[in-house]
């Protein structure tokens, strides 16, 4: 993944100036706007694969009750980006509250 090479400070804002790969700018699909950062480092909670179907073909993520809201948020959609890299794979799910946003 990328990493941050220089930051700047100012009055209300911070600009980070990151360094990534051709492949990873390539996985952004020319959406440089919106961008989100995120380090491995800080996931903490753990979560389980449930496997269901004839030799555990069906895999589900449970999603821990840490990370669970007390109040049912309803999502009209659901959209999924799946990053794969030499050692991790990630999935990142974006639930969009009560609006209904087509992709």
């Amino acid at each position: 993944m990328g990493e941050i090479i220089h930051i700047k400070e100012g009055v209300n804002k911070i600009v980070y100036k990151i360094k990534i790969s051709l492949e990873e700018l390539c996985q952004l699909k020319n959406n440089l706007r919106e961008i989100h950062l995120f380090s491995t480092k800080s996931f903490s909670t753990k979560a389980k694969i449930i496997q269901r179907g004839n030799n555990g073909g069906a895999k589900y993520i449970e999603i821990p009750l840490q990370l669970k809201s007390k109040r049912k948020n309803k999502f009209s959609t659901i959209a999924y980006q799946k990053i794969i890299l030499k050692d991790k794979v990630f999935y990142i799910l974006i639930g969009y509250k009560n609006q209904f946003k087509t992709l």
